[in-house]
């Protein structure tokens, strides 16, 4: 692993850098070519977004899941203001991945994890 930042340490300051998270997906959403994951380690949460037309992970996209282990390199991106999550650290930034690395898919558990 490879690891350059925690995944609570990125902030708008680090806009065009290059950092590589390591953690569990706490959460998925997909917005069909676009799919967002919020990746949390035990420092915190930081959005990552991954485009499904991207070759260098567009197969693996398919078998991410809730508390698997993945690495994610990519560029730190400001969000769009009206996107901007006020209630995290990392809330004004998202990494666009430009490469995924899943060390553990997860099985589904057996209830929802944040009941």
């Amino acid at each position: 692993m490879n690891r350059t930042h925690h995944c609570n340490e990125l902030t708008k300051v680090d806009s065009g850098k290059d950092a590589t998270l390591v953690g569990w997906i706490d959460s998925l959403r997909d917005h069909g070519a676009i799919l967002f994951v919020d990746l949390r380690d035990r420092e915190g949460l930081t959005q990552i977004l991954f485009e499904r037309n991207n070759s260098n992970y567009s197969q693996e996209l398919e078998s991410l899941k809730p508390e698997s282990v993945i690495e994610v390199s990519g560029l730190v991106e400001p969000r769009s203001e009206d996107t901007v999550n006020r209630s995290l650290t990392t809330g004004e930034v998202e990494v666009r991945a430009s490469s995924l690395t899943i060390h553990n898919v997860s099985r589904t558990p057996p209830f929802p994890l944040d009941d």
